[in-house]
């Protein structure tokens, strides 16, 4: 199970947290958040601290979802991957691709 928390935090930053597995029965409903702030044209901190498993396609949902904000000239900060996260970003190098930070005040500055 995957829960989707969304946040306003002013008209060009949203905050999302994903808490729970990114796996097939949860992708729909990622993807669909997704494209909401690409279709509002926002900035994204995306908080996966409480994200404890990725699959191969919620990997491809976070490259899609980073090159569609790239662009829209919007950016995406992850914000404090839990170890199984962090761990997967840094086997298959997307840390380099990704601007992650630790904190909300670090993915503040960031923006």
């Amino acid at each position: 199970m995957l829960e989707i928390i969304k946040n306003n935090i002013n008209e060009n930053l949203v905050f999302i947290k994903l808490n729970g597995k990114l796996i097939y029965d949860t992708e729909e409903d990622v993807n669909l958040t997704f494209e909401s702030i690409i279709a509002n044209s926002k900035d994204t901190i995306l908080d996966v601290s409480e994200l404890n498993y990725v699959n191969s396609s919620g990997l491809g949902i976070f490259i899609n979802f980073l090159k569609s904000m790239k662009s829209i000239g919007r950016r995406l900060i992850i914000l404090n991957p839990s170890i199984e996260v962090k761990t997967l970003f840094e086997i298959t190098s997307l840390d380099k691709m990704f601007d992650i930070v630790n904190t909300i005040d670090e993915a503040k500055e960031k923006l």
